[in-house]
């Protein structure tokens, strides 16, 4: 069986009795598990790359289905345009009724202004 030495990728020759042995590369010193080159080591490598991708798609559409949602409860993003020509009522003094216009007289009890 051909093996591939996964530290400085050089291949070797081994016997197939070989196969699942823990053996140690003879360019760098590495031990490893002997697996046919291209066997079951590549699988797994694509298994992981197709996790990480899906992972990834995944991550993306949980993000623009959120985002848009979190945007519009919390209200970022607001237009200005609608913002600046939002009617606006002027504040109220305590007291006054909200109905009429708020009277320029002061309410029951409270000093004129300017007087003392």
């Amino acid at each position: 069986m051909l093996t591939q030495c996964p530290a400085c990728h050089v291949r070797a020759q081994l016997s197939d009795s070989r196969s699942g042995a823990k053996v140690r590369c003879g360019e760098c010193g590495c031990a490893y598990l002997a697996v046919p080159a291209g066997g079951r080591e590549g699988r797994r490598g694509s298994r992981s790359h197709t996790a990480k991708i899906i992972v990834v798609v995944a991550a993306a559409l949980v993000g623009a289905v959120a985002l848009p949602l979190l945007k519009h409860t919390i209200g970022w993003g607001a237009p200005a345009e609608a913002a600046a020509g939002d009617e606006t009522r002027p504040p109220v003094e305590a007291g006054a009724s909200t109905d009429s216009p708020a009277s320029t007289e002061p309410a029951a009890g409270l000093p004129a202004k300017g007087g003392g």
